[in-house]
This record gives C-alpha cells, sequence and structure tokens, in this order.
C-alpha cells in the first residue's frame, strides 16, 4: 500500500516507512471533522467494485495457496470466478441426500457413469467448484491425474438446503458459461427439484421445477427416468 508523503527504502530485506506517523495523524484529524452520516450509512464498498477492480486468483494460483500452506489443507473453500468462497457446513440432512443420491445413480447407471461427491471439478482458468455430486465419464485411473473439465461432465446435482440463492445463482450462472448441459439442485426444505438446460453466457434459458411423483430423465441418459420423490426417499432396495 502507498502511503502520501512516505518514503521508503530497502535495509537488510526491511522495508522503513518514513513519516508514515504524520501521514496517519493527519488522516485522524480528517476524519474527525467530517460527517460521520457516512459510516451510520454502512454502506457496502463491494457494490462499487466490478470484476475490473479486482485481481482474480486462477486455478494454478489456488493450488499454490493451498501446497505453501496460505490455505490449510481441511479449509472449506471453492475457487468460483477467480474468487474463493467458504463452503457451508453441512447438515446430515444434506449428507444423507447426498448419499442417497449417489446410491440412486450408481444403481441405475452403474459402469456407464461415475460419481464423485463433492470433490473439485475445473470449468475453467478460474473456477474449481466441488458440487455435491458429478455425474462423469469413467476413466481407468478416476481422474488421478487431473480433475474433470466440462467435456467429460454429464450432470452436476446440487443439494441445497442453506445454500439454495448461491446454487440457485451463482452457481447456476456459472456452470452455464462454462457450457454444463445439465444442472439440478434438490431443495431439501420443499423436496423439489430445479432442473437447469440450454446454457448460454448469460445462464440457463430453461428451468423446470418438478416434485413429488414427477420424473425426469439425465439428458445424457433419457432411457433412465429419476422420479423426484425417490431422491428423498429412506434407502431400500430398488428391484
Amino acid at each position: 500500500m502507498d502511503y502520501p508523503g512516505a518514503r521508503s527504502r530497502n535495509v537488510s530485506g526491511y522495508i522503513e516507512i518514513a513519516n508514515l506517523t504524520n501521514w496517519a495523524i493527519g488522516l485522524q484529524l480528517v476524519r474527525s471533522r467530517s460527517s460521520w452520516e457516512d459510516e451510520q450509512n454502512s454502506i457496502d464498498m463491494t457494490t462499487t467494485l466490478s470484476t475490473s477492480d479486482l485481481r482474480l486468483i486462477s486455478v494454478s494460483d489456488y493450488h499454490r495457496m493451498a501446497e505453501t500452506g496460505i490455505l490449510a489443507a481441511d479449509e472449506q473453500v471453492e475457487l468460483m470466478g477467480g474468487q474463493i468462497l467458504k463452503k457451508m457446513p453441512k447438515s446430515p440432512a444434506h449428507s444423507a441426500l447426498c448419499k442417497r443420491i449417489e446410491k440412486l445413480f450408481e444403481h441405475r447407471l452403474g459402469e456407464r457413469i461415475l460419481v464423485r461427491v463433492q470433490d473439485p471439478i475445473q470449468l475453467d482458468r478460474l473456477s474449481e467448484p466441488e458440487p455435491d455430486l458429478a455425474i462423469v465419464r469413467p476413466t481407468s485411473n478416476f481422474y488421478s491425474d487431473r480433475h474433470p473439465t466440462p467435456v467429460d461432465i454429464y450432470l452436476l446435482v446440487e443439494v441445497s438446503d442453506t445454500t439454495l440463492n448461491r446454487d440457485l445463482g451463482i452457481k447456476a450462472n456459472l456452470y452455464a458459461a462454462a457450457g454444463i448441459r445439465d444442472y439440478w439442485v434438490v431443495e431439501i426444505a420443499t423436496q423439489q427439484l430445479h432442473v437447469f438446460r440450454d446454457p448460454q453466457s448469460d445462464g440457463y434459458q430453461r428451468q423446470l421445477i418438478l416434485r413429488a411423483q414427477q420424473s425426469v430423465s439425465p439428458l445424457f441418459f433419457p432411457d433412465c427416468s429419476i422420479v423426484v420423490q425417490a431422491c428423498f426417499e429412506e434407502s431400500r432396495s430398488r428391484e
């Protein structure tokens, strides 16, 4: 950060800032003469920033941050659009529903797919989200050398309780811009399924909301019909 009236020089690896104290005192005097109305209005400065004002983080940067310990190994975050977002804690209902849907797809589609649960995918150079479920093309090495990219992805599924706004908004737009052709949001509270299709750069052009005994087939597997209620039922053997 640059300080008005300050001089800096490198001394044995340290940076010496001159006149910083005088500058800080002057700043305090200016603030004391200003009106406190702006602070009382609690203006959110982020509303004045555009993407061009931000230094976006690439996937490579993100990985280096983890390798050097800037991000802890167990830190619950994901990279979306060049920005690091915190992941919300998972409730028991959320975890159970993820497992039910995982088992449902594995039972119905078997070796035709690989189901990844809360693992990273790489959408582009600025995004490495961790969707609740990614139904992807199977590979012999289970993606040991890379994360799946959009060409590998058949379907993305987010299970939503406290994250509904993010899943229907930020994530839907991100997945659409990356060309993900089939995106589902399973809403816990209402037991509804939101289906997004026809991705464009500005978002999905089609959205369906299904519930109860209504059914839908994954876009890449039209022979596999999924009844919405089956996602929420207690695990049981299926014929």
